[in-house]
């Protein structure tokens, strides 16, 4: 152990002084005099040490308040303990102040004290606030359910102030944020319920459901691929990935997060359908359809698909259109520009003059304000055909996608390892939060008119 200690006058135990700076190096004192020169003291030889400027009263008191301040973040007694004890070998002077904190720290250590919610509490106070907690989430769980939202607002609040880590209060707390379109804090309540409660299929699908509102798609398909990993051939999840999917940015589904998604969707979704498909259920886009619907629904599909492909058809000629119209606006600006390179020259006597521009020139110009119209009017064409692409999409009795994924309700909320479920109290209200309203989503096959109903392209 080597701590440092700036002092003016070392007594010693024969009644001699010495002057200069103390280093303790083990259980030894050495000083060095202003020339440098060392000496080697044992402890029994130190009688005291009067210590003055740097090393006033005042300023190791506030050495000693600094440090109280620096143990406060600290969750692990044993190492506060020997930050005290170092601390102590440098300050020796405040040796008996700073031995009453290491009193009531070695007091909380022999009695078990943990660090819980910021407090240090007894095992038996601990458990007496996470019971509390509990009570109290799952009290505001039963008034979401019976959608009495002002009510459960406060007892999240006081849950959350027992015990800052419960799950179940910080999911449920989510859920009302987002319901309330609070996306921001929805996603900070969401992350901090997975801290507290890894790997919870519903809160990872929650957080990627805002993740995907507030356009982060990358992590949004990162955290559904975790989702699924978590809750494999869970229907909402799955019913979600399809979801997402189908109103996700092109640009988005050639990125890796989203292959690695639609991957995994794919081989988990195959699975699913044949477990559906056993008790009569059949994937729909992003829903499910029974025996009857199918066949009927494959028939109005057919009409359907001749429509798209005829607008897929126009779509794909206006896109044609508008990249001829960006070569000729090129081409003629590059023209322009050599025309107005030519334009400069000089007099008879030298100097710089400028030439009128050829009536080519302004002809250009004209053309280029024509075309850029064009432009604009085939962009305004490829928008109308992604509106009807749209509406003849919802003409089918069963809409195959709504591009809006869907949190997972009350009925997932997360129970932490310490505490028994708590049943929810009967209501016959609904939930005021979003939950899956169809039946259990391959991966869907995302052709052009799926591009062009893309809300987001």
């Amino acid at each position: 152990m080597v701590g440092r200690l700036r002092a003016d006058v070392i007594t010693l135990d024969d009644g001699t002084t010495l002057e200069g700076s103390v280093k303790r190096v083990g259980e030894a004192w050495v000083v060095t005099d202003a020339k440098g020169v060392q000496t080697r003291l044992t402890p029994s030889q130190v009688k005291s040490i009067e210590v003055k400027s740097n090393s006033s009263p005042s300023s190791v008191t506030g050495q000693l308040e600094s440090l109280r301040r620096s143990v406060g973040a600290m969750n692990d007694i044993p190492a506060i303990l020997d930050r005290y004890k170092k601390f102590i070998d440098q300050n020796p002077t405040v040796a008996d102040e700073a031995g009453k904190d290491v009193a009531a720290w070695q007091d909380r250590l022999s009695r078990g004290f943990v660090k819980f919610g910021g407090r240090w509490v007894s095992p038996d106070d601990r458990a007496q606030l996470q019971g509390k907690s509990m009570l109290e989430a799952s009290q505001a769980r039963d008034l979401i359910k019976q959608n009495r939202l002002r009510e459960a607002n406060p007892l999240l609040r006081q849950a959350l102030a027992d015990d800052p880590d419960n799950a179940t209060a910080l999911y449920l707390r989510a859920l009302l944020q987002a319901d309330q379109n609070q996306l921001a804090p929805a996603k900070t309540s969401l992350e901090a319920t997975d801290r507290a409660n890894p790997g919870h299929g519903p809160t990872l699908n929650n957080l990627a459901v805002v993740l995907y509102r507030l356009r982060q798609y990358g992590p949004a398909m990162n955290v559904w691929d975790l989702a699924m990993q978590a809750s494999p051939q869970d229907r909402a999840i799955l019913d979600n990935v399809a979801e997402a999917f189908f109103a996700l940015p092109d640009d988005v589904r050639q990125t890796a997060p989203a292959k690695k998604a639609a991957a995994r969707f794919a081989a988990q979704d195959a699975l699913l359908q044949k477990q559906q498909s056993q008790q009569g259920w059949y994937r729909w886009g992003a829903t499910w359809v029974n025996g009857d619907q199918i066949e009927s629904l494959k028939a109005a599909e057919a009409k359907v698909q001749a429509q798209l492909d005829d607008l897929s058809s126009r779509y794909d000629s206006a896109s044609a259109r508008v990249q001829s119209i960006v070569s000729e606006i090129n081409d003629n600006v590059h023209t322009m520009h050599r025309m107005e390179a030519q334009s400069f020259g000089t007099d008879q006597n030298g100097n710089p003059i400028r030439m009128p521009l050829p009536s080519e020139y302004y002809q250009l110009d004209r053309d280029n304000r024509q075309l850029d119209q064009e432009r604009q009017d085939q962009l305004a064409r490829q928008q109308q055909y992604r509106d009807q692409a749209r509406k003849v999409q919802q003409s089918f009795p069963v809409p195959k996608y709504t591009g809006v994924p869907r949190l997972i309700g009350i009925e997932g909320t997360p129970t932490p390892s310490y505490a028994s479920p708590v049943p929810m109290a009967p209501s016959a209200a609904p939930a005021a939060v979003d939950t899956p309203t169809t039946e259990p989503s391959t991966q869907p096959t995302l052709k052009l008119q799926d591009i062009l109903m893309n809300p987001h392209g």
